[in-house]
């Protein structure tokens, strides 16, 4: 999930959360929430174009990797069957 927080007229703070969980027969595992968040100056940005933009590729501009974490950490922890 996504959030962004204006700061200034042109300046946006962007926060992306992930969380996840594994569970065995009702059990959790383990749980998981990552946070990631970024200061981002928007300028020549049409009004009806900002919103996409903050909410959509700022975080993908900036969490790359964000597709990858999950995994990663569960193998880690060797939980890599679960993942």
């Amino acid at each position: 999930m996504s959030d962004a927080a204006p700061m200034s007229e042109t300046d946006f703070e962007v926060t992306l959360r992930l969380e996840g969980k594994a569970e065995s027969q009702g059990l959790l595992l383990y749980g998981f929430e990552l946070v990631f968040a970024g200061v981002f100056r928007i300028m020549n940005v049409p009004a009806d174009s900002l919103q996409p933009f903050v909410l959509i590729e700022c975080p993908a501009c900036c969490f790359r990797s964000r597709g990858r974490l999950s995994p990663r950490r569960c193998a880690t922890a060797a939980f890599s069957r679960c993942c």
